[in-house]
């Protein structure tokens, strides 16, 4: 995404409109969890759009059954919104995207990120400024129906789950019903001991010997 203006562009005016979105959906409405938001996310050049619900009303599964349809409803409303409505939108997040850090450590985590990716693009948020004030609602639209629709030929997905120490007793486990927690109680790991124990049955990668782990002569 970090040689690509235009595709950042998108991801970023459909995660302004997710925010608000994703809060009155699943906050307000439907109640989810006492904290949720959605927003953009980076890291090492890779971006997408991030959506978290905390709470402990419904079942793993179902909350992420519950985004999948918000996605939906996003998608809709991105296909039908007027040019007008989208370029206001744009024109909100290229002013957040244009705005400096308030502290120094953001500019220089901002710049350093430059250096160590090697891409030395130190005015990125300049450009991809310009580039949402020049964005069409169709370009966005096409982004989400590739990259972040369900089904889509350039979707990759991400669900992580984490349960509290209680969660292991409570009606649901990662989704199960109250009959099938017990089952998976061995599952869940209570202490840093036993995920180091579990780090060491797991297979290295690359593996041992392999073409990546070789030195050239």
């Amino acid at each position: 995404m970090r040689g690509d203006a235009r595709l950042a562009a998108c991801l970023l005016v459909i995660c302004h409109l997710a925010a608000h979105s994703a809060y009155q959906r699943l906050r307000t409405e439907e109640q989810l969890g006492y904290a949720t938001s959605a927003c953009a996310w980076e890291l090492h050049g890779i971006g997408g759009l991030r959506v978290s619900v905390q709470g402990p009303r419904l079942a793993p599964d179902e909350v992420d059954r519950r985004i999948e349809a918000w996605l939906m409803s996003m998608h809709e409303r991105l296909e039908t919104m007027p040019d007008d409505v989208f370029k206001r939108h744009a024109a909100e997040a290229a002013c957040q995207r244009a705005r400096r850090g308030r502290h120094l450590h953001q500019e220089t985590a901002r710049l350093w990120s430059e250096i160590c990716a090697r891409t030395h693009c130190f005015d990125r948020p300049a450009r991809e400024a310009e580039a949402l004030r020049s964005l069409q609602r169709a370009d966005a639209a096409h982004v989400f129906s590739e990259r972040l629709a369900a089904g889509a030929p350039k979707r990759r997905k991400l669900s992580v789950r984490v349960l509290s120490g209680a969660a292991a007793t409570s009606r649901f486990c990662l989704g199960a019903g109250a009959s099938e927690v017990r089952a998976l109680r061995p599952e869940v790991l209570h202490s840093l001991q036993e995920v180091r124990a579990l780090q060491l049955q797991l297979a290295t990668f690359p593996p041992e010997g392999g073409e990546s782990s070789r030195v050239p002569e």
